[in-house]
């Protein structure tokens, strides 16, 4: 991707990353061989102006979030709530000059 300046006041969160299924199909459930996929996405070099929370990352539990990585991504004005990070492979998540400071769990995301 090249560098792109997007701007809206609609949005409250700055990142929302999420395995969901359709909202007809409430609690579901997967086993290995029908669950999302998702793996190696990066993200890098992001300058965010402001928003109400810095965003909301979950996967799926027995499906987590691979390949995760963040890399110098910043807020000019610092958001209200931080971030909330659940279901996500610690042993391949990354975030290196990411401020405010974000962690995930390998379980359900900490208010």
């Amino acid at each position: 991707m090249h560098p792109h300046t997007h701007q809206s006041a609609a949005f409250s969160n700055t990142t929302s990353i999420e395995l969901k299924y359709h909202p007809l199909i409430p609690n579901r459930t997967c086993t290995q061989w029908d669950c999302p996929q998702f793996d190696g996405v990066h993200f890098e070099d992001i300058v965010i102006t402001s928003a109400e929370r810095a965003g909301d990352i979950n996967g799926f539990a027995g499906d987590l979030l691979n390949g995760l990585t963040f890399k110098n991504v910043t807020f000019k004005e610092k958001p209200k709530l931080g971030w909330s990070c659940g279901y996500v492979n610690p042993d391949t998540f990354s975030a290196v000059q990411v401020d405010p400071p974000l962690s995930c769990a390998s379980g359900p995301a900490q208010p």
